[in-house]
């Protein structure tokens, strides 16, 4: 069902990117890619896909829901894509029980998507007055508590105890030491990281069980805790872009880096299976209610 030409092309600018080192997450904290017509952002692999296109702007849209905005992409650019599936009902017949039924299948489809820097510059769309969101500590700190996660600060790392179910994080002053609003933005991303995380626990999501099932510091444990930092490290880019944050990069994730490339190397469905996890831990931390139920 994944094996498509267009999430072939995602997967090679996955890897492209993540060649580059740990850093290569940190795009997408710049923004959230949002549908330019409905304004609502992209979820999952088409956030990453657009983000690490790179594009000033963070809306984008296909040709018709630019011209129902006035304007139309300039001649010779690029478009970008984005993947949905849509439910196509389908009959089968059981030849045990002799007995029809009916089942749904989701049919994948790719847009090709433009971003507002690559149309022309007329239209209602750029007579909208363009708003950024604000960092703004306040918002963070309430949304924080709100969580009620269990945050000891102290030391010099920052990690979550799955069995303890308690996020550890460095003080906020040593990363605020510098002075500058982007150091402060690296304490919140950071922070973001390791909730994401939390969302794993037994109690919420269930993410984390195979801790308990793995032997430690074995193979198949290492793969699995790669794989959960690169949800997290997904999640935490998601959250980050969501508030406005500027995202600090992780150099402790080049140890899992090779494992990240190897495992999306070999299945691209890598991709899709982090990015929806991660999508899932924020919508969550978020308190954003799912949608249509899809098999």
């Amino acid at each position: 069902m994944y094996e498509s030409i267009k999430l072939r092309e995602i997967q090679s600018l996955v890897l492209i990117a993540m060649a580059k080192g740990p850093e290569w997450t940190q795009p997408w904290a710049e923004s959230m890619p949002v549908n330019a017509l409905t304004k609502k952002p992209y979820r999952g692999i088409n956030a990453l896909n657009l983000s690490l296109a790179q594009k000033p702007r963070s809306e984008w849209g296909t040709v018709k829901q630019w011209k129902r905005l006035g304007t139309h992409p300039k001649l010779g650019e690029d478009a970008n894509i984005v993947l949905t599936h849509f439910p196509v009902k389908a009959h089968g017949f059981n030849e045990e029980s002799g007995e029809h039924f009916q089942y749904t299948l989701y049919i994948e489809r790719c847009f090709d998507v433009y971003c507002a820097d690559q149309v022309e510059l007329k239209g209602p769309f750029f007579k909208r007055t363009v708003t950024y969101r604000l960092q703004n500590r306040k918002k963070m700190d309430a949304f924080i508590k709100r969580k009620k996660v269990t945050i000891i600060h102290g030391g010099d790392s920052a990690c979550y105890d799955f069995l303890a179910d308690k996020v550890y994080m460095p003080r906020p002053e040593d990363f605020f030491s510098t002075g500058t609003g982007q150091s402060k933005d690296y304490y919140y991303s950071t922070l973001m990281h390791e909730l994401v995380h939390w969302t794993g626990h037994y109690s919420r999501q269930n993410r984390l069980h195979h801790y308990l099932t793995c032997t430690p510091n074995g193979e198949e444990f290492r793969e699995h805790y790669a794989f959960e930092e690169l949800v997290a490290e997904m999640g935490s880019a998601i959250l980050s872009a969501y508030f406005g944050l500027s995202k600090g990069v992780r150099k402790d994730h080049i140890n899992y880096l090779a494992i990240w490339m190897q495992h999306v190397k070999d299945e691209p469905e890598v991709l899709l299976k982090a990015t929806a996890l991660a999508q899932k831990a924020c919508d969550s931390l978020l308190n954003i209610k799912k949608g249509r139920k899809r098999k």
